[in-house]
């Protein structure tokens, strides 16, 4: 655990690859519990919002060139692990993921052990597109 801060990159790697392929792209539901006013729209109280992470993680006004990898995007001036606020995985507010940690820890830990037994290479055209719905899935290959 104390390693994860020396490893900011790797933290950085795992942080692009949610950003790219969620693997929960619609978040959870939630209803409003009064009348809100959401850059000039009017959302009624009881009204069903459902987040599109997806959306937000792939929009080009957030995320300079949205479609390619590119973890030095959570890395700060001094090379340090940096989380955007747009940056939501996991969801954001009060009804986030309370398994947001641990599941941090599970992620580093699952790609530092591999990344030590194993030396990882694509073989030719790699199709990153997906299958899109309520979890994001890599196509069927032919």
């Amino acid at each position: 655990i104390e390693d994860i801060p020396l490893l900011p990159l790797t933290r950085a790697s795992i942080a692009e690859t949610q950003r790219i392929r969620s693997v929960v792209p619609v978040g959870i539901p939630h209803a409003t519990l009064d009348e809100v006013n959401l850059l000039g729209y009017r959302i009624p109280k009881g009204t069903m919002v459902v987040p599109l992470q997806w959306a937000v993680h792939m929009d080009p006004t957030i995320w300079e060139k949205p479609d390619e990898f590119n973890p030095r995007r959570f890395l700060n001036e001094e090379q340090r692990f940096a989380k955007p606020k747009q940056f939501m995985p996991f969801q954001t507010g009060k009804r986030m993921c309370i398994g947001e940690d641990l599941a941090i820890m599970i992620l580093f830990f699952f790609t530092v052990s591999i990344l030590q037994r194993f030396e990882i290479c694509a073989s030719g055209d790699v199709d990153l597109v997906g299958e899109i719905g309520i979890t994001l899935t890599p196509r069927k290959q032919a």
